[in-house]
């Protein structure tokens, strides 16, 4: 054996795990360990362990080649830096060593004995150097890490024989209860016992932690758990292969878990720490050994254990394939998709403990409107995920930890390179990379590559990147977020680095233009626009003449994109995007084919937000005629980008560019358009053209949504939560009943066409079947329920009554469930439209009633449906709602005073102290708005507890006061008749505040008339 030439390991983390082999043998001791794990600080120390497992003889290994290739030349500095690395390793070491793949170096070595014997004067470790030479002398005195690690160099026939022997010893022996097992010292290192634990929940997995046996049983139930078991009863053995993160170890701890609910005793090995020993011990007779990484074993070694295995004692081994590749006849495939869709669809059948523990790891998601449902993320990570491990961490969020993600990719060298992969993945749109693009693309941009093979294979093992075939981060939004804070890590030094790759990739045509959008706007919006600065002008002038040189639909959608992102990124940016090719955006504008619309009205959008006259005399130069036969040859396919196309022209402004189209409109094609709306396709866009041919022509409008009525009732019935929230802008800007901002009033409100229109929609319903439908709507529905009762209230008051009156409101108390702690601000609108009427006022009072003591806090507007339990809760000690840090309800809140004041003026003092400071911090603020509505609340406090206004006084800030009081007399109206009520009950005060309101002495005589007020 000495004569032959044992080969370098290809990688640093072969290196370090020949080196741990050979030092457990060395030191004699199987319990020596690697020191932390990769991208943690290590103190000059990879491997630790105590000689003969005396702890007072610690010993430790650095691995050189981690930041350099694996046989580079160590020198004299870096030894000397690795060695004051060391000196901070706890407890203090007794010896290190320095082991290097290079040759071994007569003088390094010399220098290593000089240092050691001063070290050891001074009382400190001493060193050692060792070169790839010794190193192989070593293994050939160790046969057995020779054997594990190069099988096809190290079998020693003898050895294996007495292995084999001792193990069939073992094996062979009677498993009856109280049976001993012998320690057999020639196989390798013992097993442990696996306890599974049922209180764990999906947590870990979310925040890719390495999951063990209780985490097994929080997963879902894999596809691979039945026919392994079935295996084993059948064979005995059996082994599992699949890639890293394809879910192998827990469907193996899942496997393991049904033998141990039979009585069987579970215990577990790995193949890094060679071939396992049966256990000590006394077991009932029944054993399962779980080998987890068995392809780390030497494939005799493995033969021998397996072929052994009988009814009394199951192998069960797991092995990682090299790209999908394994050489284990008869092995049981991980199929990772399966396992994607086995998990979801479990995950949702146990959705309340699913949805609390994806709320620990990402809050975004939820049942309120402005949460992201659990289904939606689950829908969306099944489809995204390539593997089990992806599927958790797009599952839980995982961009919202790019921090600790930068911050690792830190710590290990490689944030240029996780830069790179983030770059080219935002901007290839998802692209697979693989090694040679990148170390090609890391190059190009001046940056050293040598340690990037390193660098990659820590970036994977921290799944901060996905695979060494596919070197992407595990979710799109996660490259976004983790390359604004990877810059922010970077040394100023290496800035520079990052501004070529993104100039490099900016000038790049390989690129599309869809791609360019998505890099810019990225950058546009990380960190608040720091890093806008890394793209000057002339990297994107390239881009803006591919931009206008476009000539495909998809490209140019694309292209109005990429110009609307350039628009804002400089000063004088608008006039150098557009000029010149004017005549070239009124083309696209005449020519418009789907997609366009899309591109074009947010480019239109952005020229009208930036300069209104000058992009409406750019848009006026399209032809009337050409424009009105786009929309009225809209299709189902087209009339999507038209609607769009349409609302970004200003169609409302009504000049007589506008009322030309009107004319030209061909009302007989837009009809027949509506009357053969295809039943599978959806109707929001031809709601959205619709909301632009109301402006151009009312009486066409409203007969199209007449040819749409039986259509959109059909889909209501279906559906009414989906299918309003799809169909809500109809009701709101064409139909005028829905108006939820008070803009529908007066001579804008809805004419009795408009009313008809919407009362035929209902006219032949079910309302019993709608309110069922309605009341099983999820919390982050509840919006859309409010805005369909809010409709139907307009439209007839009687179908209100009689709809609110057949749905279940228990059903929609239970789906408050625990937020009735702090109920949602959708639920209590929802609440609130529902009690519009005296009857159904009854019905919501009672549900209230019914849910009192579920509140840790009465919502005002609850308060004031049912006044007689805000009563109730107050007196019980609990708080109502009328303000909260930042914000005041003003109108309940007066209601509320003078309602207690009537019916319970001992509490008036209690409501009104809740409030105190929230008031005094909003009539301190400095714009005119703050003051606007808080004039009811003033005067119910001014009639009803003056203490209470006067403590109000006593915590507003003067400085602030000065400039908001001063402010809000100066805007008038509303906001000046507030302040009059300030002054007047504040002028008699002896302090800051009272001196102010005095000094304001025009003011402080005055009475408080609306009409003065206004003026």
């Amino acid at each position: 054996m000495r004569n032959k030439q044992i080969p370098r390991p290809r990688h640093w983390q072969e290196f370090e795990d020949l080196c741990l082999s050979l030092f457990k043998s060395i030191w004699n001791n199987p319990l020596a360990q690697k020191n932390g794990r990769s991208g943690q600080p290590q103190c000059g120390v990879d491997i630790w362990g105590a000689v003969n497992d005396e702890q007072s003889r610690i010993r430790g290994i650095q691995c050189k080649g981690k930041d350099a290739s694996i046989a580079s030349k160590v020198t004299q500095t870096d030894l000397r830096e690795e060695i004051a690395k060391a000196e901070k390793f706890a407890p203090p070491l007794e010896h290190w060593i320095l082991a290097t793949t290079a040759p071994p170096d007569a003088e390094l070595q010399r220098i290593a004995r000089e240092i050691s014997v001063e070290r050891e004067r001074q009382g400190k470790f001493t060193v050692q150097v060792i070169g790839w030479g010794d190193i192989e002398s070593l293994l050939c005195d160790h046969p057995t890490v020779l054997e594990l690690h190069y099988p096809e160099l190290g079998i020693d026939i003898a050895i294996l024989a007495k292995k084999i022997s001792v193990l069939k010893l073992i094996v062979d022996q009677p498993l009856v209860s109280g049976a001993s097992f012998a320690q057999p010292e020639a196989i390798g290192s013992s097993s442990h016992p696996i306890v599974f634990h049922q209180t764990r929940d999906i947590g870990p997995a979310l925040l890719g932690r390495p999951l063990g046996p209780s985490d097994a049983l929080a997963c879902p139930k894999l596809p691979e758990v039945s026919p392994t078991v079935k295996q084993l009863e059948m064979a005995y053995s059996a082994h599992l292969v699949g890639d890293s993160g394809s879910g192998k170890s827990v469907c193996a701890f899942q496997v393991a878990y049904a033998f141990a609910e039979q009585g069987w005793e579970i215990f577990s090995s790995s193949g890094s720490d060679g071939l396992p020993a049966i256990p000590k011990g006394k077991i009932n007779g029944r054993l399962l050994l779980l080998i987890d990484d068995a392809h780390l074993l030497s494939r005799p070694e493995l033969r021998s254990l397996t072929d052994l295995a009988n009814p009394r004692c199951l192998i069960l081994c797991t092995h990682n394939a090299i790209e999908g590749l394994t050489s284990q006849r008869g092995a049981i495939r991980m199929n990772p998709q399966a396992a994607i869709e086995a998990i979801s669809s479990g995950l949702l059948a146990n959705r309340n403990a699913t949805l609390d523990a994806v709320r620990r790891a990402d809050n975004h998601v939820g049942d309120t409107i402005m949460d992201e449902s659990l289904e939606d993320r689950i829908e969306h990570a099944a489809k995204y995920a390539s593997h089990p491990w992806q599927f958790c961490f797009v599952l839980g969020g995982g961009w919202r930890r790019a921090t600790e993600a930068a911050n690792i990719a830190k710590a290990i060298g490689a944030s240029l390179p996780l830069a790179a992969i983030a770059i080219r993945q935002i901007a290839s749109r998802d692209a697979r990379l693989g090694l040679s693009e990148i170390a090609d693309f890391l190059t190009s941009a001046g940056v050293e590559i040598h340690a990037l093979e390193a660098q990659l294979e820590a970036l994977i093992e921290e799944r901060i990147v996905l695979a060494r075939n596919d070197l992407r981060c595990p979710h799109q939004r996660f490259a976004a977020v983790l390359l604004s804070k990877l810059i922010g890590t970077l040394h100023e030094s290496t800035i520079s680095q990052v501004e070529f790759m993104l100039r490099a990739t900016l000038a790049d045509e390989n690129i599309s233009l869809s791609g360019i959008r998505a890099l810019l706007h990225e950058l546009w919006f990380a960190d608040n626009r720091r890093w806008q600065n890394l793209v000057t002008w002339d990297a994107l002038e390239p881009v803006l003449k591919r931009c206008w040189t476009a000539t495909d639909p998809n490209e140019i959608s694309a292209a109005c994109y990429v110009i609307h992102e350039v628009l804002h990124w400089s000063d004088g940016a608008e006039g150098a995007a557009i000029r010149g090719h004017e005549s070239k955006l009124v083309t696209w504008l005449e020519e418009a084919k789907a997609p366009m619309g899309h591109g074009l009205s947010w480019l239109l959008n952005s020229l009208l937000n930036i300069d209104e006259p000058r992009a409406l005399s750019l848009v006026r130069q399209a032809s009337p005629q050409v424009i009105a036969n786009l929309i009225s040859n809209s299709d189902p396919a087209s009339v999507w980008h038209i609607a769009l196309l349409a609302k970004g022209l200003r169609l409302w402004i009504n000049d007589p560019w506008a009322q030309e189209i009107s004319h030209l409109l061909n009302s007989e094609r837009l009809l027949t358009l509506a009357a053969t709306w295809p039943v599978n396709e959806p109707l929001y866009p031809v709601v959205e053209l619709l909301e632009s041919v109301i402006h151009l022509n009312q009486d066409l409008a409203l007969s199209i949504v007449e040819e749409l009525v039986p259509e959109i009732s059909r889909r209501l019935m279906e559906d009414p939560v989906k299918q309003f929230y799809e169909i809500s802008d109809l009701f709101w800007h064409v139909l005028r009943v829905l108006d939820l901002f008070g803009t529908y009033r007066g001579k804008k409100g809805p004419s009795k066409r408009h009313i008809h229109i919407a009362r035929s929609i209902f006219a032949n319903v079910d309302l019993r079947e709608i309110g069922s439908k309605l009341s099983r709507a999820p919390l982050r529905k509840f919006q859309q329920v409010s805005y369909l009762l809010a409709s139907i209230r307009r439209v007839s008051s009687s179908k209100f009554q009689a709809l609110v009156g057949f749905m279940d409101w228990n059903q929609v108390a239970l789906t408050v469930g625990d937020h009735w702690k702090y109920l949602p601000h959708d639920a209590e609108v929802l609440m609130g439209i529902a009690s519009a009427t005296t009857k159904t006022r009854q019905q919501i009072s009672n549900l209230i009633q019914q849910n009192l003591w579920k509140m840790d806090q009465m919502p005002p507007r609850l308060a004031y449906i049912a006044p007689s339990c805000a009563i109730e809760f107050v007196r019980a000690g609990r708080k109502i709602a009328i303000a909260d840090s930042s914000h005041v309800h003003w109108k309940f809140g007066a209601y509320l005073i003078s309602f207690f004041a009537k019916e319970a003026p001992e509490l008036v003092p209690t409501i009104v102290n809740q409030c105190i400071s929230t008031v005094a911090k909003c009539l301190s603020e400095a714009h005119p708005s703050w003051y606007k509505n808080s004039y009811i609340l003033l005067e119910c406090m001014q009639k009803f507890s003056p203490t209470g206004l006067q403590q109000v006084f006593e915590k507003m800030d003067l400085e602030r006061v000065q400039v908001g009081w001063k402010a809000a007399l100066a805007a008038g109206g509303e906001s000046k008749k507030s302040v009059l009520l300030l002054i007047l009950a504040a002028r008699d005060r002896s302090d800051g505040i009272g001196q102010y309101a005095r000094h304001l002495k025009k003011y402080s005589t005055q009475k408080i008339d609306v009409s003065k007020a206004d003026s």
